[in-house]
């Protein structure tokens, strides 16, 4: 009887305690390694050491969660992540390069160099279709029922429960057709797509994870060094010889990450036929994608991605054990080829919504594989009868536009992010504005907006009209009249963003140059191709000075007049957008990004003004093993004559104050922290600022260095500088030129930096040089 009672006791904490078995190997030769130090990585807790055997059992609730670090003398330590059950885990010599690592990484290099003849994109011509399952779903099994349930989230954790049992969390489905020509280039249609909950389609949703998965990134030439590769052995695969080799991410970046998986190279093509592995972080990422030989060339043929997530203990944080994922599957199929497209076919952006697309239950009929079960089928009733009665659709509408600064209200979206502002010249500004939607209507849009600042007391207003024309390329003729405040000096030429606009806010905040505008405009503006967007702008705007300022010796208020027209050109060659049938959205937004601009002001209908202006700015951002670089380059130059208005401020943002503390406030952003607002205008300039954010040092624990050195300059000159008076100012006519670093993220978003003045504007004082400014890093 005491052994039987022994043994229960015994599974009983087997069950109770999560449990794994991992054996620690010699990465080159395979022999168990003994005496291998298993720590958890957040706090360095030893949790014990292999045994003869290279095997060490590990009990812990939290196992699915953690990451662990692993080291023994004479190899190199390593991170990973360990699942319930048994796992090998490969360490690798710190003084041995064997053969077979030398071999692998061969084969790799030779496949990655391969990869564009094996690549689909090496034929004419071609096309096929995908379906793409999305599922969010939990083991019922594994969840408690709580009885007689008191608290409220206990009686949505039984619901929950209870549901799960005939549906899963959410389901979504898509079908897309591809076409690719050598000459055409490619088209991506998204034909069918159905989401669970959502009655309207939600195109800030769709826009979403539309990128199909080419190689990974890891195996990429420059990312190979941070992994490690061991050939296995050879096998066949779709009867051909195949080589199996495995591999690890061995430097972590400070980062609670480990890696590892499995790659399967064809031995005559050196292409890529099967990845499978794990990416272990705060979450657990598990992929299986493979791929098939198509005439000649080799195609992805399915993937499978899974995340495992907590998503049920955000419901009960008392739940234990609770297993809960979230699958995207994907189908490609009706490879052919050779096709014969038409122009029209290629006609607009790359990718596009067809106009039947949505609840397509027809198309979604013919391509899934397999066919959806019953439990699958009863998901889109349930969620669609829980989204009716709590409104969700709606809210979700409400939510979507925030993306771009802006909160749905029925067929109107207000203007979020302007709502209050602040600058020296206005104190507080407090505006009420926006914008009709696509509810109201298909073909025009009214915007508008009134504010109101606290220290000026002056009302501004503005008011406009966009009409949709040749709505294929995304253009429209727009009227605008706007009475309002700007800063001297800082004209914008191009559309700022939600996110940049907010950014741009900060710039202002000790800035008291200022003139008041009154201008009428009319614009068109028109996309060329997937990547240009251009705009034919004419304005007539009459401007008065704000501050103690004279043009030809002209009383402080009189008024100018300016009759002027431009050419806008933005130029973003890798951002790839869809087109729906609101607007585009851009599914990949990488940088360079380049504008430019053209202006002309005429000397006619009594403008005081004739010049002509030429306006360029460029953002690159590189990323490298040291971190993230990050450039802006600005650059001007008028030929003619005008007023400061017009002309370039040296985007300054310094406080005034004579001494540091007095002198602290916020940072701005792509602005020199060293110079005072209005302190330096030029007719012609070139400016960039550079920023290099270093990968994030882990100092101890789970606690991070988040570290950003800064470097500033600029240069400029000045034409007719006799023809400005009254306002004192700088010609920046020597190199201008600022240091700084940044310790951001200090507590929160926020940190503390510190700029520092050099060269030809350095000062004798050491303090008079040195600025500390508060840092945030809410956008990145």
């Amino acid at each position: 009887m005491k052994p039987i009672f022994l043994i229960l006791i015994f599974n009983f904490f087997l069950l109770a305690f999560p449990q794994s078995t991992i054996q620690i190997k010699d990465f080159d030769t395979g022999q168990p390694v003994q005496k291998a130090r298993v720590y958890k990585h957040a706090n360095r807790a030893l949790l014990g050491s292999t045994d003869l055997q290279g095997f060490l059992t590990i009990n812990d609730e939290n196992i699915e969660k953690e990451t662990f670090y692993i080291e023994a003398e004479g190899y190199l330590s390593r991170f990973d992540h360990i699942s319930e059950g048994t796992k090998t885990i490969f360490l690798e010599s710190g003084v041995q390069i064997k053969n077979n690592r030398l071999n692998a990484e061969n084969l790799i290099i030779g496949m990655i160099q391969k990869e564009k003849i094996n690549h689909p994109h090496s034929l004419h011509n071609y096309k096929y279709s995908s379906y793409t399952k999305f599922e969010i779903d939990a083991d019922s099994l594994s969840m408690s029922y709580i009885e007689n349930p008191e608290k409220r989230k206990d009686r949505i954790n039984n619901k929950v429960k209870k549901a799960l049992k005939n549906n899963m969390f959410f389901l979504a489905e898509r079908s897309m057709d591809h076409l690719f020509d050598e000459k055409l280039g490619e088209k991506n249609i998204i034909t069918a797509n159905k989401i669970s909950g959502i009655q309207k389609p939600v195109y800030e949703i769709l826009a979403k994870e539309l990128r199909r998965n080419e190689l990974p990134e890891f195996l990429e030439i420059k990312n190979l060094k941070f992994y490690r590769f061991r050939l296995l052995d050879s096998l066949t695969l779709h009867d051909k010889k195949t080589y199996k080799i495995s591999f690890y991410l061995t430097r972590q970046y400070n980062k609670n990450t480990s890696s590892s998986g499995t790659l399967y190279i064809d031995a005559e093509s050196l292409a890529l036929v099967r990845y499978i592995g794990s990416i272990k972080n705060q979450w657990l990422y598990e992929y299986n994608v493979e791929r098939e030989s198509r005439t000649g060339v080799w195609m992805t043929s399915r993937e499978f991605i899974r995340i495992i997530f907590p998503l049920t203990r955000i419901l009960n944080k008392n739940t234990t054990g609770t297993q809960s994922w979230a699958t995207i599957s994907t189908l490609y199929s009706g490879f052919t080829y050779p096709v014969t497209f038409s122009k029209e076919e290629f006609f607009g952006y790359e990718y596009e919504v067809s106009k039947d697309f949505w609840n397509n239950e027809a198309r979604l009929e013919k391509v899934r594989q397999p066919a959806l079960t019953l439990r699958e089928s009863q998901t889109y009733s349930a969620i669609d009868s829980v989204a009716h009665n709590y409104h969700l659709i709606k809210k979700m509408q409400f939510l979507s536009p925030l993306l771009l600064g802006e909160v749905r209200m029925n067929k109107v979206n207000m203007d979020l992010f302007n709502s209050i502002r602040f600058n020296d010249f206005e104190g507080l500004r407090f505006q009420l504005g926006g914008r009709t939607n696509y509810d109201f209507s298909k073909d025009i849009s009214l915007k508008g907006y009134t504010a109101w600042a606290a220290k000026d007391q002056q009302l501004k207003y503005g008011a406009g009209i966009d009409f949709f024309v040749n709505k294929i390329n995304n253009g429209k003729f727009s009227l605008l009249g706007e009475s309002d405040v700007n800063a001297a000096g800082k004209n914008q030429f191009r559309e700022y963003g939600a996110i940049e606009n907010v950014r741009d806010q900060t710039n202002n905040l000790s800035n008291n140059i200022y003139y008041r505008y009154k201008k009428g405009e009319l614009q068109y503006q028109q996309d060329f191709f997937d990547y240009f967007t251009a705009s034919l702008v004419t304005d007539y705007q009459t401007q008065k000075s704000l501050f103690d300022y004279s043009y030809k010796d002209n009383l402080v208020s009189k008024e100018y007049h300016q009759f002027a027209s431009s050419l806008r050109i933005k130029f973003t060659p890798f951002v790839k957008y869809m087109k729906t049938p609101i607007n585009k959205i851009a599914i990949e937004d990488e940088m360079p990004y380049f504008f430019f601009n053209y202006t002309r002001s005429w000397k006619a209908f009594s403008s005081d003004f004739e010049y002509d202006k030429f306006d360029f700015t460029t953002f690159f951002n590189l990323k490298n093993r040291w971190g993230n670089t990050k450039i802006t380059a600005n650059a001007g130059f008028i030929s003619g004559r005008t007023s400061l208005f017009n002309l370039y401020e040296g985007f300054g943002v310094v406080k005034n104050g004579d001494n540091i503390l007095k002198r602290f406030e916020l940072k701005g952003y792509n602005t020199f922290e060293t110079i005072h607002p209005g302190s330096f205008f030029a007719s012609k300039y070139v400016a960039f600022f550079i920023t290099h954010t270093f990968k994030d040092l882990r100092v101890w624990g789970n606690k991070y260095l988040y570290l950003t050195l800064v470097y500033n300059g600029m240069i400029g000159n000045m034409e007719h500088k006799e023809l400005h008076t009254l306002h004192s100012y700088t010609v920046p006519d020597k190199y201008y030129q600022e240091v700084g670093i940044e310790f951001n993220k200090l507590i929160s978003i926020f940190g503390l930096g510190a700029y520092y003045r050099l060269g030809s504007y350095h000062s004798g004082n050491f303090e008079d040089n040195l600025y500390i400014k508060l840092t945030y890093t809410l956008f990145k």
